[in-house]
């Protein structure tokens, strides 16, 4: 049919479900349904007819079909034809073929016939077989067909009328095989075709050899078909209506980025109004399904968490090609929409979710065979240039035309301070650089930032020495971590809250913000009232006002991004900020863990692990269970219930088999990966899964290789290390053991830790409560008997010493009662155990004790603390912690005010005596707050402490009682978190 927009519009369908009204007996003759046709045993003298009632426009061109199979060879005096604008009984028109192999062309109008082309004969016509009759106007003419030929064009008339029938006569069997119409319906839509440059990524005809991932025995079966009509391909046969199924494999291109998927699919036979069509971003069941159906229409759907959510439902759409007509489906990422196309011309338009699959292919549901034609995949170029900033000062991140990214700081168009390439081959630079070059050491000597070191006093104060062990400042809680240094800026207590000290030795505070975190990249996290959190530079300006944005204190900028969540979302996704507060990733993943070696595990809304890169983008697509850090390029994962290794672009690297389980997450260094056969065995492997040795002896546990040797823990529960050969230098003997750094490494004998050579000789004796491993700069943390947390070197010297806190003799975190505290309630006073703490409160004016047996030798150094709050509102009274408790007349208080003052009491005989009157302190935090109060005996001299300040130091004196005890002081209440006692060696 001549026109581009002529097109199929209607075909009867001649089965029960579409049309059953067709199929029985009349007076015309017996019709029923036979292999997809109607056949039809004509009654003798009488004529039958289908007719049907299409609205098309007439005016313009179109063609109206039919195929049957007469019995007119039998039957000479039997005829076959085709009616046409027919208006009523009396007026249409017929093309008429007669067993006698005439035909004629005529019109009746009124009621009176008349030929327009009176009989002609066809001998070469034959009547065994198929008949095609058609009448096609094109423009002004009007052409007929017979069996395939043109019979006659004659110029155009018509009644312009809606019905048209296929007619048959005489005594014969007629079976009819098609009934169509093609007429113009023109595309609706603008064009939609792939941007120029857009680079193929795949481009194939879905043949044999090209697709054998459309070979299939499931409920979507796929088989080649060589001879298949209109042309070969692989018929993919669906039986089950109501189901979608679906045939996809994995293809090579990033969802990042820009791209056009264009797949022409065929429908071949069955249910019209079912859907066929492709399905994209599929993990598991979670897909986007883009369908059209046979008699017109196509629908949107996202299937999520087993739960198909349409994005636009069915609707009739004049661009889906109808019946056994093969459509072309597009889809088409546009930066951040996405655009769908039905053959060419664009029928809908949304915003583009991240897609977290490449996964993708074909899928159909109802009863009905379809082919899969073609299937292109083109993706947008590289285009060089900043991505984020504007890569010439501060945080940017540039995209080269190869593909390769850098991420960080910048100075004057060079890449300059911490930073992360990630390069075309798909390695990852993560280090330091200096005017655009790569540093081969971390950093120079002279250019390394000065580091503080985090201590914890054993009242639980955490603050800062230098290497020297000089005290920098206190009280800083968890804004620093124990076990990591602090660089160059210092965190410090000052009148308005939580400040710091810069590098100049400026110190940098506010009333309206309080530091949470310490400084990385020269930013830090703070507070700003009310669980409120921002950041801020170095310089003191603020960079993130608090209040939009959730940092938690101990993230840290990495190359110049840091996790961060929204404030106004309750469900705590988590996204990427950049250090000029630009947003590289906005918060859309439920879990997000640290940067290491360029990549972070983070899990995305499927509920999957992949790995993202820091310009926020998925380098390894999420599609695992588990995910690990990275460990020389080798990360462990969990994939459809498979414990593996992958490398940085996720390809497998080994699937671990039945007797095998990785002992550890994260587990590879020196090249070889630790794994346990039949649960007891230790063994290790290289990357291939070829096994380097096994412990012969049953094991439970091990450390990670460092130093070139690894802890492992024997079947008798003592601790050994076995080296990179399989050798076992030091033999199980030890409770517990770390790993080597810098020589050395901890082990703990009896209750206490020590640290040994790689010989297995003491370097260090025990005499720790605890030993963390060695730094690179030569320190390790390690807990006194005391309870405090220090450092030592190499060769275990305290670079800081918490004086008079040598070894812990008693502590009380109130978490039961189980030390018997007087608890109950007098007239005077009740006292009680709950919540961890210890709760005290008195009823009269003169106020009470509560008093507890806790005897020692006053004689001896000592040092007693605790933490205690005052806990009425009117600010009048004070508590205070009573030591040398002999009686109610004799006794010694070391007593707080909420006003911000303390006082030294002696009550001796009955008498009260103020050894300290009370004294304002701007160590004393007011009001209902924590304040650590402690009396410390050193020699002939007592030394009084609040919040680890000294504010006072008498004379020793001692009315030698053995006992302590809490002091209301006036009608009030006191609540006590701990109380500590501390003997020295």
């Amino acid at each position: 049919l001549a026109g581009a927009q002529a097109r199929l519009v209607w075909r009867m369908a001649f089965d029960e479900k579409s049309n059953p009204g067709l199929a029985g007996e009349d007076e015309t003759g017996v019709y029923e349904f036979v292999d997809g046709a109607l056949r039809v045993r004509t009654k003798k003298g009488m004529e039958g007819a289908i007719q049907t009632e299409l609205e098309f426009d007439r005016t313009k061109d179109y063609r109206i079909e039919t195929r049957i199979s007469p019995g007119l060879a039998e039957r000479p005096s039997g005829y076959v034809g085709l009616v046409w604008d027919w208006k009523t009984d009396n007026d249409y028109y017929i093309l008429f073929v007669g067993g006698d192999r005439k035909f004629f062309v005529g019109r009746i109008l009124g009621g009176v016939y008349k030929d327009i082309v009176p009989k002609e004969s066809l001998p070469a016509l034959s009547l065994a077989g198929e008949l095609e009759l058609a009448v096609e106007r094109k423009a002004d003419r009007l052409d007929f067909y017979i069996g395939g030929i043109r019979v006659k064009s004659l110029a155009h008339e018509g009644l312009n009328s809606r019905n048209f029938s296929v007619i048959f006569g005489g005594e014969q069997t007629v079976v009819i095989r098609r009934i169509a119409v093609y007429a113009e319906r023109p595309y609706s839509g603008e064009t939609l075709e792939r941007e120029p440059g857009f680079k193929t990524i795949y481009d194939s005809p879905l043949d044999k050899a090209s697709a054998p991932w459309l070979s299939s025995s499931g409920s979507l079966k796929g088989s080649w078909d060589a001879q298949g009509r209109p042309e070969p391909g692989y018929t993919l046969s669906h039986e089950e209506r109501g189901f979608a199924d679906s045939l996809t494999t994995r293809f090579e291109f990033d969802p990042a980025r820009d791209f056009a998927i264009l797949a022409r699919i065929r429908f071949l036979s069955g249910d019209l109004d079912y859907g066929y069509g492709i399905v994209v971003d599929k993990r598991g069941e979670d897909q986007l399904r883009f369908l059209v159906s046979g008699d017109g229409h196509f629908s949107l759907a996202r299937v999520a968490a087993g739960k198909k959510t349409d994005i636009l439902p069915w609707t009739k759409n004049p661009n889906v090609e109808k019946y056994e007509s093969a459509n072309t489906l597009g889809i088409f990422r546009k930066k951040d929409k996405l655009l769908f196309s039905i053959n060419g011309r664009l029928v809908h338009e949304m915003d583009y979710e991240e897609w977290l699959s490449t996964d993708l292919g074909v899928t159909a549901s109802g009863s009905m065979k379809i082919r899969p034609l073609s299937l292109a995949i083109y993706q947008a170029p590289f285009k060089a240039g900043p991505k984020l900033g504007d890569c010439m000062n501060g945080f940017g991140i540039y995209e080269y035309a190869d593909g390769s990214k850098r991420v960080g700081y910048w100075k004057d168009g060079k890449q300059e301070g911490y930073g992360t390439y990630y390069k075309a081959d798909g390695s990852i630079w993560d280090t330091v650089w200096k005017e655009g070059e790569f540093y081969d050491s971390w950093l120079a000597d002279e250019e390394k930032p000065t580091l503080y070191y985090p201590v914890e006093t054993g009242t639980g104060i955490r603050g800062l020495v230098d290497a020297s062990g000089a005290p920098q400042s206190w009280g800083l809680g968890a804004s620093v971590a124990l076990g990591e240094p602090v660089e160059s800026m210092v965190p410090l207590v000052t009148k308005e809250g939580l400040g710091f000290r810069d590098a100049s030795g400026t110190e940098r505070s506010s009333a309206s913000w309080n530091l949470l975190s310490a400084f990385h990249e020269g930013r830090a996290i703070i507070s700003g009232g009310k669980n409120t959190t921002g950041l801020i530079y170095e310089s003191g300006t603020v960079l993130v006002q608090p209040g939009s944005y959730v940092f938690e204190p101990s993230s840290r900028f990495s190359s110049g991004v840091i996790p961060y969540k929204t404030a106004a979302d309750t469900t705590g996704l988590y996204g990427l900020m950049g250090a000029n507060g630009q947003i590289v990733r906005r918060a859309d993943l439920l879990d997000l863990k640290p940067f290491v070696a360029g990549l972070a595990a983070a899990k995305a809304k499927n509920g999957l692990y992949g790995y993202l890169d820091k310009t926020g983008a998925w380098r390894i697509l999420p599609r695992f269970q588990k995910a690990e850090s990275f460990s020389e390029g080798v990360a462990y994962a969990r994939i459809d219930g498979r414990d593996i290794y992958i490398d940085t672009e996720g390809e497998h690297l080994l699937a671990f088999d039945f007797d095998q389980s990785p002992g550890k997450l994260n587990a590879m260094r020196y090249n070889l990966i630790p794994f346990f056969r039949n649960g007891e065995y230790l063994g290790f492997m290289d990357e291939r899964g070829e096994r380097v040795f096994e412990i012969e002896e049953e094991c439970s546990d091990y450390r990670l290789f460092s130093g070139g040797l690894a802890a492992f823990r024997s079947s008798t529960g003592a601790w050994g290390f076995v080296d990179t050969e399989g050798f076992i230098p030091i033999a199980p003997r030890f409770e517990d053991a770390g790993s080597f750094v810098s020589g050395l490494a901890p082990v703990r004998e009896g209750k206490l830790w020590g640290y040994i050579e790689p010989d297995g000789s003491w370097s260090i004796k025990p005499r720790f409560a605890e030993a963390r491993d060695f730094l690179p700069e030569g320190f390790a943390q390690v807990k006194t008997k005391g309870g405090s947390w220090t450092w030592i070197d190499r060769s275990g010297r305290l670079i800081w010493e918490d004086e008079g806190r040598a070894r812990l003799e008693f502590s009380e975190d109130f978490k039961d009662n189980s030390r018997s505290w007087p608890v109950g309630k007098n007239q005077s006073i009740q006292a009680l155990v709950q919540n961890g703490y210890y709760l005290v409160t008195t009823f009269q004016e003169t106020g009470d004790i509560a008093p507890y047996a806790l005897p020692f030798d006053r004689a001896k150094d000592y040092s007693l603390a605790a933490t205690i709050r005052y806990n009425t509102k009117s600010y009048a009274e004070a508590v205070g912690l009573v030591w040398d408790l002999k009686d109610g007349s004799s006794m010694y208080i070391f007593a707080i005010s909420p006003q911000g003052g303390y006082a030294i009491i002696r009550i001796g005989g009955g008498t009260q005596t103020m050894l300290e009157d009370w004294t304002a302190e701007p160590a004393v935090r007011t009001g209902i707050r924590d304040n650590i109060v402690e009396v410390r005996k050193s020699g002939d001299q007592l030394r009084f402490i609040i919040n680890e300040k000294t504010v006072a130091t008498l004379p020793y004196e001692t009315c030698s009682g053995s006992k302590i005890g809490i002091a209301c002081l006036g009608k009030t209440s006191a609540v006590v978190e701990s109380i500590w006692l501390w003997r020295s060696e």
